[in-house]
């Protein structure tokens, strides 16, 4: 799964990145610590040339109640076209997340090991995703697609989030294709691109949004593995 994110790149930096242009007011502070509920940059098939934002945790069309609503910061790419909260979605309603890094936790014996994982040193790049507005509330929210990871990052976790290529990512928003065309366009990020290392338990609290969280850490009497240790 993936439960925080990161998005430290300037405005100038991601309207470049995804040739569109951020809404009138959005305030591009950097962001060390993107978690669920939080408002984030996402591009709509709608609204292709627009960065909007919207709240992470998806709240389906059918939920009536905010202040009780079900939400879903993340959807399995093999049950997303057969979940009633997801079929939808996937179908006419995708949307690219951006980011420039994101978090996993690894489990050994009963501790958690958080690490920071990037796109070749911290390149911008896109997580699929879909989106959904409440017809009652009027929230604009998505959930992350999670898939089964590569070799690579299979050594974290058994999950990882579905990152797409710059090419994949027009393929993605493209509005004519349905969602088992879609899904077929996600394929398992090249692992050549991807770099990883060990970050300190700081990022476990959702308070703290620093350029500390991302500072490389080794932890004592623990065997991890990652490109710096």
């Amino acid at each position: 799964m993936c439960g925080r994110y990161t998005l430290k790149s300037t405005k100038a930096e991601i309207e470049k990145r995804f040739k569109s242009y951020a809404d009138p007011g959005m305030q591009f502070e950097p962001n060390y610590n993107a978690c669920p509920s939080s408002l984030l940059p996402i591009v709509t098939n709608k609204k292709t040339q627009t960065i909007i934002n919207a709240k992470w945790g998806l709240v389906p069309a059918w939920s009536l109640n905010l202040a009780s609503q079900a939400s879903f910061v993340n959807a399995t790419l093999e049950g997303i076209l057969t979940t009633k909260s997801f079929k939808g979605p996937i179908e006419n309603q995708r949307c690219i997340v951006i980011a420039d890094g994101y978090y996993e936790w690894k489990t050994i014996g009963k501790i958690k090991i958080p690490y920071y994982v990037q796109i070749n040193n911290g390149e911008l790049f896109a997580f699929a995703g879909i989106y959904e507005t409440n017809e009652d509330t009027n929230v604009l929210s998505f959930s992350l697609i999670t898939m089964e990871p590569n070799s690579k990052l299979s050594f974290i976790h058994h999950r990882m989030p579905a990152i797409l290529s710059p090419e994949q990512e027009s393929l993605w928003l493209d509005s004519d294709i349905n969602g088992k065309e879609a899904i077929e366009i996600i394929t398992q990020y090249s692992e050549s691109m991807l770099n990883f290392y060990t970050v300190s338990n700081r990022i476990n609290k959702p308070g703290f949004n620093d350029e500390n969280l991302i500072i490389p850490y080794k932890h004592e009497n623990v065997a991890t593995q990652g490109d710096l240790f």
